[in-house]
Formats: C-alpha cells, structure tokens, sequence
C-alpha cells in the first residue's frame, strides 16, 4: 500500500464499492473521492485477500512501537563503507532511500532481509554482501505521530512539477532541451488523454478486459514513466493473495512475504534483475495471466478475480495522480 494506514487503523468502514462507479459520490469533490476509494481498497484488501488482516497486525506495529528503532541494511558496498563512514542513498528509489529492513525486538531478522541474503544478491551480484545494523533514536513526539510516517511517491507530482520549473528558471537545463521534453510530454498525453479520462471517471462496470487490455497496452507504451502504475498494482496483487508455503508461513509471522512477487518480476523482466528501471517494465496481461496459472504462488488461481482487480487498481492509481479529468482543449504542458 502507497501510504500506511494500518498504523493506527480503528476499523473505519467505507460505503464504497471498488468494483463499481462512484456515482453515489457526486457530492464528493475529486480528493475527497480519491480519499474515500483508498479507505474502501483498504478495507476490501483487508478482508477479501489470503493476507489481508497483515494490514491490520504485523510486525512493525512492534518494530516501530518503541524509541529505538534497528534496520538491517543489506549492501555490496560494505567495505567502502566503512572506509568511507558514508551511506549514501540508492539511485534507484523513488526518493532519496536508504534501503532496509526491521530488525524484530527478538533480534530476529524481517524475511525482507532473508530475501535480499539468499535471492536477489546471489542473483545479481557475484561480489561478498556485508549487514550493517542501523540504530535510530526516535523522539517521542515524534513516535506519538506514526501513523503519518512513510512516504507516498504517487504524490511526488507536485514536487517534480516545482523541480523542473526551478531548473528551467536557473537554465539548469538548456532551453531547447525543456521545450522539447514538454512538447513530447504533451504529444504524448494527447495521444492518450481519452483512455486517462476513461480511468479517471472509474466507470468500468462495462469496460470488458480485453478493450482494458487494449488500452494498457496503448497508455503504458506510450508513457513509459506511467510504468510504476502497473508495478505497483501487480506487486499488491500477489503479495495480498499468495498463499503458498512460504506466504503461509510468514504470515503465521505477521509479515507478508517478499520473494514470491520479486521472484515475478525476474522470472518475466529478468533484464530488471541488471538495473532496476521502471520505465522498462512492462508485462503483457496475457503473459501475466498464463505465469500466474502455471506457477504456486497462488493457489487456485482465479483468473476472472484478477482480471477485475487489475482493471479497477490501475484505474484507481491514474484518477489518484492525475486527480481531475483532461480537458482536450487545453492540452498544453502548463496546464497539464
């Protein structure tokens, strides 16, 4: 989930059916909407998925319930680290991160770490791994206020917008270049303001999957950045619904396991395993489809069940980020 509101979750219930039109919300403004569906998603997860009630009770209630806070970062890195006394952030995150895991009040290590030990650096890399043990001392006002903690990078917009007009003004980037990157940027939400706008008014009751595939298809090739959008909703879908032995297992743990989705997108983006760039991911739904059915990560799987999902969760993501309806008559890289 983008933002953690199992923090100091009280049971709030939503009204809202995520499988269909918000035409009983007409006197929502666009936020508030956006704000209801991602309460609504929310308590649907919480109750329809195999892992669902971990929103509610997991570890890290635990892991963040007291002032001093233990991370185990996992890096390549560690000898230039030490020599160095200087961690500096991942280029590959969306924001500047320091990449980690909790480490339990048991002194036990969250399966997140696990998975970075056993998988993804023995896959990636052929050079040693070292373990540092971060210790962070949390003030206590800040401690009472964790249930805003985390960061929700479908919001980073806005700040990109203020970025990139701060670069243009401070010639940071040369005038030809800006004014070609807008127009493209235009030319491209032109070609696909119609299907934005189909998502935006969350009215799919109708919309069958394969013209929903026909517009994935058309919306993430033609804007490659959007491509976080599909990750993000394919990520949830099986770290909610797995439930093979190892998911299983972790979640008698309260943790939601990590290998199976990371497992997905190597097994389908292996160039992914290189350099992790979003722009570059892009799965096709039947291809997804047909991994789904002959792997076990889940069960049973339902294909109809995440052919719902998939349609409603992208849709959701773009009415979140671009929040208001394009208007075609005004289709320049300002209003935009």
């Amino acid at each position: 989930m983008s933002y953690i509101n199992w923090f100091d979750y009280k049971g709030t219930k939503s009204k809202t059916n995520i499988f269909f039109s918000n035409r009983q919300n007409l006197n929502l403004n666009p936020q508030e909407e956006i704000e209801e569906l991602n309460l609504a998603w929310f308590d649907f997860l919480s109750k329809d998925s195999a892992n669902g009630k971990l929103l509610i009770k997991n570890t890290y209630k635990k892991d963040f319930g007291t002032q001093d806070l233990y991370f185990i970062h996992v890096t390549p890195s560690f000898n230039e680290i030490i020599k160095s006394k200087k961690i500096f952030p991942s280029g590959g995150g969306l924001g500047a991160v320091i990449y980690g895991s909790t480490l339990h009040k048991n002194n036990k290590i969250h399966n997140l770490t696990e998975m970075y030990l056993k998988f993804q650096f023995p896959k990636k890399i052929k050079s040693k791994v070292g373990l540092f043990c971060i210790k962070l001392k949390i003030p206590k006002e800040l401690l009472l206020q964790s249930k805003n903690w985390g960061v929700d990078y479908t919001l980073f917009g806005n700040i990109h917008c203020q970025t990139w007009r701060k670069m243009k003004k401070t010639r940071v980037v040369g005038n030809q270049y800006s004014l070609k990157l807008e127009k493209k940027i235009t030319k491209d939400i032109a070609k696909t303001f119609k299907i934005l706008n189909i998502f935006l008014e969350y009215n799919l009751e109708n919309l069958t999957f394969k013209r929903f595939k026909k517009y994935y298809n058309k919306l993430f090739n033609t804007i490659p950045s959007l491509r976080f959008i599909i990750y993000e909703s394919l990520a949830e879908y099986i770290l909610f619904y797995q439930n093979n032995k190892s998911a299983k297992f972790y979640n008698t743990k309260n943790e939601i396991y990590n290998q199976n989705h990371k497992q997905f997108i190597w097994d389908l983006c292996p160039w992914m395993l290189k350099k992790f760039d979003i722009s570059k991911f892009f799965i096709k739904l039947d291809k997804i489809i047909s991994y789904l059915h002959n792997s076990n990560i889940i069960k049973n799987f339902d294909q109809n069940h995440f052919e719902n999902f998939i349609k409603w969760r992208i849709a959701f993501y773009v009415k979140k980020i671009t929040v208001n309806k394009i208007n075609p008559k005004k289709l320049n890289f300002d209003y935009l």
